[in-house]
């Protein structure tokens, strides 16, 4: 039996080992990546466009938005969700520090699924993914498939650096 997509991406957080830094949890929701992480003397901004969220700040990850250069940054099962993944990704990209890293997931094989007033816009194949972060700049370290039988779902999670 195959674990889901949410405990392997949380297998994965508990595996980072953070101390002093800042990080951006961009689409935050309640997933929060910081709950899953082991960090330290940290800045942990939590970014969402729903205040009931309750996230450090409310904006749209689709509008340009200076927050500050972050060491890190987590982008997980929100890509899809977003109207614009160009500008998304941009607002990642500006918001990282030269070397800085950012850990991205998204669905290629899923039902829809999120509230139906997020959207739910698009799946990535493997290579889709890849060249989309190519394309913003991004150097891709690691790469990770994420796979659910019982859900027929499939993901990929990223980690890439600027």
């Amino acid at each position: 039996m195959t674990k889901d997509i949410r405990t392997q991406l949380n297998e994965y957080f508990r595996k980072i080992n953070v101390d002093g830094i800042t990080i951006i949890d961009w689409c935050s929701g309640r997933k929060k990546a910081q709950n899953h992480i082991h960090h330290k003397n940290c800045k942990i901004i939590s970014v969402d466009r729903l205040p009931q969220r309750n996230p450090t700040i409310v904006a749209d990850v689709c509008q340009p938005i200076t927050i500050e250069q972050a060491d890190m940054a987590f982008l997980t099962e929100a890509l899809e969700h977003c109207v614009d993944d160009n500008a998304a990704l941009n607002n990642v990209y500006n918001n990282l520090k030269d070397g800085g890293t950012a850990i991205i997931s998204v669905p290629t094989i899923c039902e829809k699924h999120g509230r139906s007033d997020v959207g739910d816009f698009r799946r990535y194949t493997r290579e889709q993914i890849r060249l989309l972060l190519e394309n913003h700049k991004f150097k891709i370290l690691e790469e990770y498939e994420l796979r659910c039988d019982e859900a027929n779902r499939l993901g990929y999670l990223l980690k890439v650096q600027k």
